[in-house]
């Protein structure tokens, strides 16, 4: 009770005397701060309102800027360094939105050097331990990609090993606790709320910037590049997955299906399509990764022909699909459950999906991605050989030119994660059609089944289309990163003109 209420009372302090420091030019960095962590809150509710007002936005993005660069700019140990730390971690969600890396780059390998150096002052390194952050056990599924590869970086030696502890508070609502449970392999999971108490003070110092960046034999590499680049090491290298069901899990898994029908010796994909429901609240804010169900009819139907079994995943909030032979709706079934979706992902003979993170699951025991609808095209960059994947078709709405893909892999499109930076920029989403997802499956299908139908001039636009996104790649940043995957065959012949300067590509495309 006393710290609530110690907690109130400074927060009362700080509503009222913050805003009075800022006015008259003060020099108090604590000020700035809490006013730089209070705005990223509001900036939140801004972005995911019904109808953005992006002016806001940008007014209260420039603001935050101002504050948190107030605060970094100061000496580390006269602000508080974790507080330090705190800011630049904001301060670096909000450049790396507006497509600045350069500056996003700047501020990580500062970060790094200070958490360096004062792990190295406690001699907190001795302890040879570290701390998975809190929220991947709480947040959007997708976060659980920065757990698998932090967890195979130590495997490969690009990090060095170390004891990961993951402190889960008893009362937290855990996102999918069979799929945490399954790495307790690789990670100490404590529940005790006396011990995690204890261990506080620790997690502060020790707890690693999974979603900010990694360090990778020494050298800093913002996070959805260090994905990239850890995971392609590990198939090159001929890893088995990280994860394998449990014996139980097989077993009741396949007894499930066989209550729809589904043999053991049958194959099924999987199909997870983002819609609005379960996480946005009816907000427009993640448009740009939602699609419509029903232009997956025809891909459904080509793995249905093939002898396959189609199971929809996602939620009930989502629509739900008509009657289909050798299709099960899942997402609307009464046996839908956390240690089924886990079972669902890694049986799978590959996992079809929208930039949503249920096909994390899939990917970290070992089924090959389908990746259909994919925006912001960075994600892109942390797939792998074994994936494919299409982009969506972005066109400017007053010029009606279509954007060729250099522009649609760099910086700033190619990290707008949020639908109003589209808006602003005046840009037109346009989903894939049920062709282009069709001919993707096809093309998974055909290399499932061991055939590689690429011919020569395949190859020369496949070469072409890595050479542009290679390009693309340093505007990210040191890591000359480039894309793993294969971007559709038949896609890819479609919108040749894509590859080409934006001169040429206006009266060039034509869509279905």
């Amino acid at each position: 009770m006393f710290q609530k209420v110690k907690r109130l009372f400074w927060l009362f302090l700080m509503n009222f005397f913050a805003p009075l420091t800022v006015h008259f030019g003060l020099n108090w960095p604590k000020a700035y701060n809490f006013l730089g962590k209070e705005n990223l809150k509001k900036l939140k509710k801004l972005r995911f309102q019904t109808n953005p007002n992006q002016a806001a936005i940008e007014r209260m993005e420039a603001q935050t800027i101002e504050y948190l660069c107030q605060v970094i700019s100061r000496d580390p140990k006269s602000v508080g360094e974790q507080d330090w730390i705190n800011a630049s971690r904001g301060l670096g969600a909000l450049y790396f939105l507006s497509g600045k890396m350069k500056e996003t780059n700047e501020l990580f390998e500062k970060e790094a050097h200070l958490r360096h150096k004062i792990i190295k002052a406690h001699q907190l390194d001795d302890l040879e331990i570290e701390f998975i952050p809190r929220y991947l056990a709480v947040g959007s599924i997708g976060n659980y990609e920065h757990l698998e590869m932090y967890v195979k970086a130590q495997m490969l030696g690009l990090q060095p090993a170390k004891k990961l502890i993951w402190l889960i508070d008893p009362h937290t609502r855990i996102n999918n606790l069979c799929y945490v449970n399954y790495w307790k392999r690789y990670i100490t999971i404590i529940s005790d709320p006396l011990l995690i108490e204890k261990l506080e003070p620790l997690e502060e110092q020790l707890t690693i910037p999974l979603n900010a960046y990694m360090s990778l034999q020494g050298k800093i590499h913002k996070s959805f590049l260090a994905l990239g680049i850890v995971r392609e090491q590990w198939i090159k290298e001929k890893h088995p997955p990280i994860l394998t069901l449990s014996d139980e899990d097989y077993q009741r898994g396949w007894q499930t299906l066989k209550s729809f029908g589904i043999k053991q010796d049958d194959w099924f994909a999987c199909l997870h399509v983002r819609e609005r429901g379960f996480k946005d609240n009816n907000s427009p804010a993640d448009d740009f990764r939602n699609a419509n169900i029903d232009t997956y009819t025809l891909a459904i139907k080509t793995i249905t022909d093939a002898g396959g079994w189609v199971i929809r995943m996602g939620d009930p909030t989502m629509k739900p699909l008509p009657p289909m032979p050798r299709v099960i709706d899942y997402a609307h079934s009464g046996v839908k459950s956390d240690w089924m979706d886990v079972f669902l992902c890694a049986q799978c003979r590959f996992f079809i999906g929208t930039s949503s993170g249920l096909f994390i699951f899939a990917m970290t025991f070992g089924s090959p991605i389908v990746a259909t609808n994919f925006l912001p095209t960075c994600c892109a960059y942390y797939l792998t050989s074994k994936d494919l994947f299409i982009s969506r078709i972005c066109r400017f709405k007053e010029s009606n030119r279509y954007l060729n893909f250099s522009e649609l892999f760099s910086p700033l499109l190619g990290t707008a994660a949020l639908q109003s930076i589209y808006d602003f920029k005046s840009i037109e989403i346009e989903e894939n059609t049920e062709e282009e997802i069709r001919d993707l499956v096809e093309e998974m299908l055909e290399r499932c089944n061991g055939h590689l139908p690429y011919n020569k001039d395949d190859e020369e636009l496949q070469s072409r289309f890595k050479k542009v996104t290679s390009e693309c790649g340093k505007n990210y940043g040191p890591e000359n990163a480039f894309i793993n995957a294969r971007i559709g065959r038949s896609f890819l012949r479609q919108y040749t003109a894509l590859l080409q300067s934006p001169a040429k590509v206006e009266s060039t495309i034509e869509r279905s």
